[in-house]
């Protein structure tokens, strides 16, 4: 329950869900949104373009909001895009 495990634990679920998803293929497309300059925002595509993720990621110690989420202090959400 260490903190370097937790982390470690963390970084490698989202690794095992970036390998499983072919929206981060690097082939695939992306397009940089903006959401201004608290807010980092990107829309990866598959290669054939059937699956969608929006990435974005809160890039200050402040908690921010965009239209319809809350993200805490560089906290990154992988949301997946019908």
């Amino acid at each position: 329950n260490s903190l370097r495990s937790q982390v470690f634990r963390r970084y490698r679920q989202l690794l095992l869900r970036r390998a499983a998803s072919t929206a981060f293929n690097p082939f695939g497309g992306q397009k940089v949104l903006d959401m201004g300059r608290r807010v980092f925002a990107v829309l990866r595509s598959s290669p054939n373009g059937d699956k969608n993720v929006l990435c974005i990621q809160n890039v200050t110690a402040q908690t921010q909001s965009t239209a319809t989420y809350i993200l805490e202090p560089y906290q990154t959400l992988w949301l997946d895009i019908p």
